[in-house]
């Protein structure tokens, strides 16, 4: 577990923002056994699989340089950004919130609850980096320097 913890935050160095299922698995599979792998802490769960369940792994092939590129950062800054915005209209400390699940925990409500008021606050099209600003009521400046990441804010 350990060793899972470490390298998942070493990506961080490099500016990736991930959470470590690709560690996590890599230290703590069995033999014979699925995982469900939860984090904060970081912890693994043997899963029973039906009789006869297999997997199927399966390579893409797709080189993915996480220092060089925006692109795996992007769902987690969305992620974070529609935490914040759920947050702030929720009337909760916002700046402090990262992820959907604070969001949910600090409501006390459920996955259904939390998906019914994720579709009233938040629309389906992408927000604007001014939008964001307005919502938050905060500047460009400080949505750049506080809450994205250099490879995220544009």
């Amino acid at each position: 577990v350990e060793l899972a913890e470490i390298c998942a935050k070493s990506e961080r160095f490099i500016g990736t923002e991930g959470g470590g299922m690709d560690q996590s698995i890599s230290f703590l599979a069995e033999e014979g056994t699925a995982k469900l792998i939860e984090f904060c802490p970081l912890r693994a769960t043997d899963v029973k699989l039906p009789s006869g369940a297999v997997f199927v792994i399966a390579n893409s092939c797709v080189e993915m340089n996480k220092a060089a590129t925006s692109h795996f950062n992007i769902r987690v800054m969305e992620c974070r950004l529609a935490a914040k915005l759920l947050a702030k209209y929720k009337n909760l400390q916002w700046d402090k919130v990262l992820r959907l699940e604070e969001v949910q925990a600090k409501l006390g409500v459920s996955l259904e609850e939390m998906l019914q008021i994720t579709e009233e606050v938040l629309h389906p099209e992408p927000y604007s980096s001014e939008e964001v600003c307005r919502c938050l009521g905060i500047s460009l400046q400080e949505l750049q320097t506080q809450i994205l990441t250099p490879n995220t804010q544009d």
